[in-house]
């Protein structure tokens, strides 16, 4: 059965969400066509080809994402174990023995980079309210601070594998890779001149090369 994948699209008729899932595809060499579903459209159509909810609203009514794909999965981990089982042989992302890593790993930069990322997003929005509305600029010094020590604390722990490995897990490309191109592609995408003038050149240029790697790298 090909693959068929749901997204949201942007302005520009492309992705507007740097996602996961693609990514995986791309690397791992899968055909895929994209279905583009717009915003209003996500719960209707998710209920129409049977995917599951992945959470729940305010009121307790199921909430439904993308992406997702024609076998009913919404989740990227999930998604992405998936296509590891689904095609063996092509490269893949859960090295045996690896898959509580891989998750403790990505729950790590959920819980770090990845609020920091969006509180810092928030207060950009902020910074368009009027004085008495808009977060002071004591709590955007703050924000970036948090998200800076949050990076430096990732930087000292991807240094346990060496100074040259280019992968989270040393020199082999796994899940995480995905994950933390994602975080830093959010950046990109989101609050790109902070990116240029702040994200890019902590930790010694880390974040940039990483990124600057990653896209060389064509996934």
């Amino acid at each position: 059965m090909a693959i068929t994948l749901y997204d949201v699209p942007g302005r520009d008729g492309k992705s507007w969400f740097p996602m996961i899932y693609r990514n995986v595809l791309n690397y791992k060499g899968i055909t895929f066509e994209t279905v583009w579903v717009e915003y209003p459209d996500i719960e209707p159509t998710m209920r129409k080809i049977g995917a599951a909810p992945t959470g729940s609203k305010l009121d307790g009514t199921p909430y439904y994402t993308v992406p997702a794909e024609n076998r009913r999965l919404c989740d990227s981990w999930t998604i992405a174990i998936y296509l590891d089982e689904k095609y063996p042989t092509e490269p893949t992302l859960f090295p045996a023995g690896t898959h509580a890593l891989q998750a403790l790993f990505q729950e790590r930069l959920m819980k770090t980079v990845q609020t920091s990322l969006h509180f810092a997003t928030v207060l950009i929005i902020h910074q368009n309210l009027s004085e008495r509305s808009a977060i002071g600029s004591k709590d955007w010094k703050d924000a970036w601070d948090k998200a800076e020590k949050d990076l430096t604390d990732l930087s000292n722990l991807l240094a346990k594998n060496g100074s040259n490995a280019p992968f989270v897990m040393g020199n082999t490309i796994t899940y995480t890779d995905f994950i933390l191109a994602s975080v830093l592609e959010s950046f990109v995408k989101f609050v790109p001149d902070e990116w240029d003038s702040k994200v890019r050149h902590w930790d010694g240029g880390k974040w940039g090369a990483i990124l600057e790697n990653w896209n060389r790298l064509a996934i």
